[in-house]
């Protein structure tokens, strides 16, 4: 084995003496070169016998000592880099084993032609040279040896092979690039890496509240667990707890599924009878014939209002709650049949609850039907389990066939519904129903009840009503359709989820009487201008059969031009059909405004106004996220409207040509103009974020007024804002559609048809 000299040794302990000649070995000779004056070629030195049969790759002394003949990479030693080129007179090219002071050897490697190995023996002096001798097999195998491992290939290098890889024991040293590329990474990381480690840590949060928070929406999702004991006290000790959930049947718990605070306190809570199968209240909910009905009647007196004909019911509430809470109520009306009508008690209110049941369990341990006691007045109440008993409190995971339901019949006294009967109106205050998931029907109680205020409550449940009158009508109610006749004389609201709104209304102002409905296209009464109205011109005459009897004040040419109201203290003179402006100011200004809102979800609104006082502006609110909207406004509403929509077109459908409709009977014709508007502060359109300058260019809204036109006197056809200017109108219609048509009429059609 061949151990290197240490590198940091002096290397001439390795050198041969100055009188001792060195080998050196030429790769390339000229076969051309003269050796004819060479001097003639000393005797070599003897090489013991022993260096015969050694590895010579690096000559003696320095063979191997086992004689083993290998010819492989042999490691010079001392020598700190390899040659960088051949070419280059550079350092590496001297040789570490010369004499000192000696010069380098020649070249060990020269282009040429032709090419032969030799060997050259410089002597004392690098000025003498010898005729290279043949040689012997010793020679050709030290040649062989020290070509091998000093790698002097005998043919030339190409020019891409210049440089050489360093030796195995010296190690790598990195280059000047790669020290430059480190420095730069070093200084790039000194001045970033504050910012690196703020972007990993808002990296690092923002993946843990992503984390979080799809943790959190995953167990929202989940049910929770079933808690250890119950969330009541059970006293009766009739319901049972069941931990795996299987267990479906009911079981009404007082504790649990009874009124709640607001709902009142329990009165009468009498026990269900067997329903007479023969009563004539099956003309309005037929049984199935696996269904058993059982039968709780309860009576409410009547109060005649001091000085009236009126018969009062206080405050009247409806409640059903709980699983089994699904059916009808029903207030019976003058379309009922007779049978039914007759059924009734007179000065009183009967509420007949009729329950269906096909089940298997006892129907008194599963519902509590009782009147209620409430603050504002009195109630009915229909409380059923809120749970089964293997707590399940999803009535639509249950069979619908295996769980109560109701139809509980509200009946007036018989002469207020006889068509012939002069019996006093009833009324009552407000009307309430909150219920779980059922429907209300109301008959058609036209000159037979009025309510203050109708308030319908449904998670799940329709509302069909034939004909009511009413101050206000609330309605709240999911995935069912709201059809009916409203009599309103202040507002009414209809918001329904998921379900369609078909409505006629009636606007009714108390303060004067009604002579104008649009249920039938007659000629409508003109209006009329009453003597001392408004507090002027009451020296004026009444009008007597024609409105072009009625005499205003005579205006200014001022007033003319700019639609301002007439001078009050100018001479009264006949009437002037182009004084339209003043007729309009005087006998159409709004002393009554009445407020309508129909929205649902999902669903087609039909809303037709069938009747509207002259003197009564509307307010109405129409919008549907999805579905088709058909609004008709009475010939009487004069004043600005928007129909704006989304995936879907506006039709305005042209009005009557019949002059014989203006309720001023003035001849004029019904029409529409179109065009920016000017919206009242703090009105629908302001609080909807509609204004003039955002209609004037809408990709999806069209703005304009609905008004009376004279025709044959004028010729040019004024601005929407004149109009308003001119007429004073307060009222605001606004449909608002999407993925649907939306249709718009100014002659109060009927929704229903």
């Amino acid at each position: 084995m061949i151990i290197p000299p240490d590198p940091e040794k002096d290397p001439n302990v390795f050198n041969r003496t100055e009188s001792s000649s060195s080998l050196v070995l030429e790769g390339l000779v000229d076969e051309d070169d003269d050796h004819s004056n060479a001097p003639t070629v000393p005797q070599r030195p003897q090489i013991p016998a022993r260096a015969r049969t050694s590895n010579h790759a690096f000559g003696y002394p320095f063979g191997d000592d086992l004689g083993l003949g290998y010819s492989g990479e042999a490691l010079p030693p001392y020598e700190r880099q390899r040659m960088e080129g051949l070419s280059s007179a550079s350092s590496s090219n001297d040789d570490v084993f010369a004499d000192p002071g000696s010069p380098s050897s020649p070249p060990l490697m020269r282009e040429r032609t032709h090419i032969r190995p030799s060997l050259i023996i410089p002597g004392a002096s690098s000025s003498t040279f010898i005729q290279p001798s043949p040689l012997t097999p010793l020679d050709e195998d030290l040649m062989t040896a020290s070509t091998s491992t000093a790698r002097l290939p005998l043919t030339a290098p190409s020019s891409s092979s210049s440089r050489i890889d360093p030796k195995l024991w010296e190690g790598s040293q990195p280059s000047a690039v790669d020290r430059h590329k480190t420095k730069q990474w070093k200084r790039w990381w000194k001045k970033w890496k504050k910012w690196i480690y703020v972007a990993a840590a808002f990296l690092i949060a923002g993946i843990g509240v992503a984390v979080g928070l799809l943790v959190g929406l995953k167990a929202a999702r989940k049910t929770a667990p079933i808690p250890t004991r119950s969330p009541w006290q059970e006293n009766d000790g009739s319901s049972a707890w069941v931990t795996s959930g299987e267990s479906l049947n009911i079981t009404y718990v007082p504790s649990r599924d009874g009124p709640g605070p607001l709902d009142g306190t329990l009165l009468l809570c009498p026990t269900p009878t067997p329903f007479n199968e023969s009563s004539p209240l099956n003309l309005l909910s037929q049984p199935f014939p696996a269904q058993i009905q059982r039968n709780i009647t309860f009576t409410f007196p009547l109060t005649k209002t001091n000085g009236t004909d009126v018969l009062t019911l206080p405050d009247f509430t409806f409640i059903a709650r709980g699983l089994g809470s699904s059916g009808t109520v029903e207030i019976v009306g003058n379309d009922a049949p007779a049978s039914v009508i007759a059924g009734g008690l007179e000065g009183n209110i009967t509420v007949d609850v009729i329950a269906q049941y096909s089940g298997f369990q006892d129907l008194d341990s599963i519902i509590k039907v009782c009147t209620l006691q409430r603050p504002d007045g009195l109630g009915v109440g229909i409380f059923t389990p809120s749970q089964t008993d293997g707590k399940v409190s999803n009535a639509y995971m249950l069979n619908p066939m295996l769980l109560p339901s109701f139809h509980v019949v509200i009946r007036l006294p018989p002469s207020a519904l006889q068509a012939w009967s002069q019996a006093p109106l009833v009324y009552s205050p407000s009307v309430s129903f909150e219920l779980d998931r059922m429907a209300v029907r109301l008959g058609n109680l036209s000159n037979v009840a009025e309510f203050g205020s109708i308030n319908v409550n449904s998670g799940r449940g329709g509302v069909i009503a034939e004909y009511v009158a009413a101050e206000t009508v609330n309605i709240w109610t999911g995935a069912n359709a709201v059809r009916g006749v409203w009599n309103i004389s202040q507002a009414i609201t209809v918001n329904s989820t998921d379900g369609s709104i078909y409505s006629n209304v009636i606007l009714h102002d108390p303060n004067e009487a009604d002579t104008t409905p649009a249920a039938s296209y007659q000629i409508f009464e003109p209006v009329r201008r009453q003597n001392g109205n408004d507090g002027d011109d009451g020296d004026q005459d009444d009008t007597s059969s024609s409105g072009s009897d009625i005499t205003v004040s005579e205006e200014s040419p001022s007033s003319t031009e700019t639609g301002a109201p007439p001078n009050a203290t100018a001479p009264a003179a006949p009437f002037n059909p182009l004084n339209l402006g003043a007729v309009a100011e005087k006998m159409l200004h709004a002393t009554h405004n009445i407020s309508t809102t129909f929205v649902t979800s999902q669903g087609y609104i039909f809303t037709s106004y069938l009747q509207h006082p002259p003197r009564t502006s509307l307010t109405s609110l129409i919008y549907t996220h999805q579905g088709d909207v058909s609004v008709a406004l009475h010939p009487n509403y004069v004043g600005p409207f928007i129909a704006s929509n989304i995936w879907g077109q506006v039709r305005l459908v042209d009005p009557q040509p019949n002059t014989q409709n203006d309720p001023l009977d003035q001849g004029r014709s019904r029409s529409y103009i179109l065009g920016p508007i000017d919206e009242v502060g703090g009105g629908l359109f302001e609080r909807r974020g509609f204004n003039a300058s955002s209609l004037d260019d809408s990709p999806n809204s069209i703005s304009g007024v609905a008004t009376w036109l004279n025709t044959t006197t004028e010729h040019t056809i004024p601005s929407p804002q004149i109009v308003q200017q001119t007429t004073q109108c307060d009222g605001e219609v606004l449909i608002m559609g999407a993925w649907g048509d939306i249709t718009l009429g100014f002659n109060g059609e009927s929704a229903m048809g």
